[in-house]
């Protein structure tokens, strides 16, 4: 639901925890155009979130008939294998979940996801922005900037994501409001664990320097925007302006400092916040507040296994400022590591108090649910909740085991078996000196392509790997699983984390053999093509259909025969979208350089397509 009224299509809104439309829909490009490149950043990354990303790039009605993300295999290989190389990740490194299931197609994303370490060794990378350009054929390049309290994960939790649209122009100089977008992103590579690859790193320089240039149009109801990252050289420093002036902080996390001394000198203020961050909170703090707000019971979503978030998860400060307000959003949580410590973005929006103040946050709006009939007033304890000292103590050497092992350079050496088509695979450190671990911690890992119970112990020192035996292509990978476990007093702590590491020995035409290991037999690779011609409009209902027609048994025939008008596709493409034709060279190439890869191609199709694609190529010459 919009946080508040009137608002236009671009603008601030709350991501509703039970329906992700709106989110990929904030990736969509405009009509006519299409991704050229999108840099992401998030705190944590699931890899099957990002997997699905690219469908959002890739086909504009990306839902099956249930409004879920569409689960049809080819729809998602095919959106990845367009945009995989479109599309830039920087994530913090260590916060990458271990998938729930072992997915070849996760090779794809490797050229996507970069870790990276934030300035200050005690914070974290916690910004949540995309920075999109599209392009068109005529038309000028549009640029999307977003910025979230979600990170790229399936948390079923309750969100805020602003989204602004702009044109590149043609001026000299920047305009100066986008100089802290410009500088966030032009930092990124710098903060990466391992060197980006050149193409990346001419994309990033790119954009860095083109949005300085890009106006991006306010919602309505805004005046001004200004752009705060906090954590990179020169935007360490951050306050909320004037004192005295009253606020709202919506804030999943809390720290006593922070909020304490964000409520001095000011009167009649709000705290919204989860239940259990509340309760850690000094009651005589929360006292200095006006009212104490949580999410009500019918507000709150079930708790999920598996580390996914849920409830309140927004980001959002408020200060009334004579007949004027200012809303802060982004990733900054309520706490001094966010401030003082941590990479993160916050946007700023300053419209009219009728618009944007904390009344119009918390007014009722007669029949239609408004934001707050979502909250209750927090009823608390009488004193703060004790912390488990014992459970901190194994989480603090935890995190220095794992900060010591993304530290170590590692990296994965793959060797071919002789006679087969089997691999080695090993992990092992540049380092040269030993890893300095923790003793009574213990380490397994694994590749992410096999199943946790073929994990093996770490113990890499001085050039000795990890050695995982034979693997097939398939499951070679640059995503390792770790398992950390340590045990005091009879309490145990485990936590679970990927990293991704530089491959050395890859084979070549690797990505290609996997694509031909992926596409089973000839109906799938005719289904493939089918998707490849098909209109980005189209929706999913329609892609699936193809899934269902008769007389594909790999034969290549025209609609008169009962089979699909794939003749017919490819001779509208080449008259309409010779575009198109592009793609299916593509997947000819790799499917050519495989062993059996062109053998799954129809009955009948190289003759057809070798004429067609040579009229294509006197077109482009």
């Amino acid at each position: 639901m919009p946080i508040f009224r009137k608002p236009l299509q671009r603008s601030l809104q709350m991501l509703n925890p039970h329906n992700r439309n709106l989110m990929f829909e904030t990736l969509r490009p405009p009509v006519g155009y299409l991704l050229d490149h999108a840099i992401g950043c998030t705190f944590s990354l699931d890899l099957h979130a990002l997997l699905t990303t690219p469908l959002a790039f890739t086909f504009f009605d990306w839902e099956d008939e249930s409004g879920s993300i569409t689960s049809d295999p080819l729809a998602v290989l095919e959106s990845v294998r367009r945009n995989a190389d479109r599309i830039s990740i920087f994530c913090q490194a260590g916060q990458i979940s271990v998938p729930r299931k072992q997915e070849r197609i996760f090779a794809y994303l490797e050229q996507s996801v970069h870790e990276v370490l934030p300035p200050l060794a005690n914070g974290v990378f916690h910004p949540k922005i995309w920075l999109i350009r599209y392009t068109h054929e005529t038309e000028p390049t549009q640029y999307r900037f977003i910025c979230l309290s979600r990170n790229l994960t399936f948390d079923k939790s309750w969100d805020t994501v602003l989204v602004l649209d702009g044109q590149l122009s043609k001026r000299v100089y920047a305009y100066a409001v986008n100089n802290p977008v410009g500088d966030f992103i032009q930092r990124l590579p710098g903060l990466c664990l391992t060197s980006l690859d050149q193409t990346t790193i001419n994309k990033v320089e790119q954009m860095q320097h083109e949005v300085r240039r890009v106006f991006f149009e306010p919602p309505g109801g805004i005046e001004e925007l200004s752009f705060h990252p906090m954590g990179i050289p020169g935007y360490q420093n951050f306050t909320f302006g004037p004192p005295k002036r009253r606020v709202l902080v919506m804030s999943p996390f809390l720290s006593e400092t922070f909020v304490k001394d964000l409520v001095w000198q000011r009167k009649n203020c709000v705290l919204i916040s989860r239940q259990e961050s509340l309760e850690t909170i000094n009651p005589e703090t929360l006292e200095q507040y006006g009212t104490v707000f949580t999410l009500n019971h019918d507000a709150e979503t079930e708790e999920l296994d598996d580390g996914v978030l849920s409830g309140l998860h927004a980001k959002l400060f408020i200060m009334d400022d004579g007949w004027k307000a200012n809303v802060w959003t982004g990733s900054a949580n309520a706490t001094d590591a966010a401030f003082n410590t941590n990479v993160e973005f916050l946007v700023c929006l300053r419209g009219k108090l009728g618009n944007l103040g904390i009344g119009k946050l918390l007014e009722q709006e007669g029949s239609h649910t408004s934001f707050s009939d979502l909250l209750q007033e927090y009823r608390g304890e009488a004193e703060p909740a004790e912390p488990d000292a014992i459970q901190k103590a194994l989480e603090k050497r935890l995190r220095a085991v794992r900060l010591a092992l993304l530290s170590a350079r590692l990296f994965a050496e793959i060797t071919p078996v002789e006679s087969t088509r089997e691999f080695q695979l090993e992990l092992k450190t540049v380092s040269e000196n030993e890893m300095v671990l923790i003793g009574d911690v213990k380490i397994r890992c694994w590749p992410i392509t096999l199943p946790s119970h073929r994990a093996v112990p770490f113990e890499v020192c001085r050039g000795l790997g990890v050695n995982f035996g034979k693997v097939s292509l398939d499951a070679l990978t640059a995503f390792f699983a770790f398992e950390l476990e340590c045990t005091d007093n009879g309490q145990t702590c485990t936590e679970r984390f990927v990293t991704k590491v530089p491959l050395v020995g890859e084979p070549e035409g690797r990505m290609q053999k996997l694509l031909g290991s992926l596409l089973k037999n000839k109906s799938q690779v005719l289904r493939l093509l089918l998707l490849l011609l098909a209109d980005s409009s189209m929706s999913m209902e329609k892609l699936s259909a193809f899934h269902g027609f008769s007389g594909i048994a790999g034969s290549f025939s025209d609609s008169s025969s009962g089979g699909i008008p794939l003749l017919e596709s490819l001779v509208k493409a080449l008259a309409r979208s010779p575009e198109k034709l592009d793609r299916i060279n593509r997947l000819v190439e790799d499917l050519d350089k495989t062993d059996q890869g062109v053998n799954l191609l129809p009955d009948g199709f190289m003759p057809v397509w070798e004429s067609i694609w040579q009229i294509r190529k006197e077109m482009v010459s």
